[in-house]
């Protein structure tokens, strides 16, 4: 389960500077969005998934500049900032990973970093 620490005016305030103006969830987070922000409710994830064939569902095309994720800084000079990752960013980094660590397809992972941090977040991508 995903957890969100931060206050309905927290989120709001970090969306709106990161210029987001539709946000796509699950009945149960409802709550935690502010109501300035225009917004898609989607089904239960076990719902979609029964019906559909898994290739279809994952058959997306990105950019390099669109956002692929939004994480949190540490907020170590005080404030904690929210910072877009897009998909350029995680390919470049991956690409980097692959070339200095010579990895395969045939290689395994073993992702001991939570997914929080950026570094558990790209190992997914890998």
């Amino acid at each position: 389960e995903t957890l969100v620490h931060l206050k309905p005016n927290e989120i709001e305030n970090q969306l709106k500077k990161l210029g987001v103006t539709t946000v796509l969830h699950s009945q149960d987070r409802r709550n935690q969005l502010p109501d300035s922000m225009c917004v898609i409710e989607f089904e239960p994830l076990e719902t979609i998934l029964s019906d559909r064939v898994l290739e279809d569902i994952f058959d997306w095309t990105f950019n390099d500049t669109d956002i692929a994720a939004i994480m949190n800084t540490s907020a170590t000079t005080g404030q904690f900032k929210s910072v877009p990752l897009r998909w350029g960013q995680i390919r470049a980094h991956v690409q980097a990973s692959q070339e200095v660590l010579g990895k395969t397809a045939k290689d395994n992972w073993l992702m001991v970093l939570p997914l929080f941090h950026v570094s558990g977040l790209s190992i997914l991508t890998m």
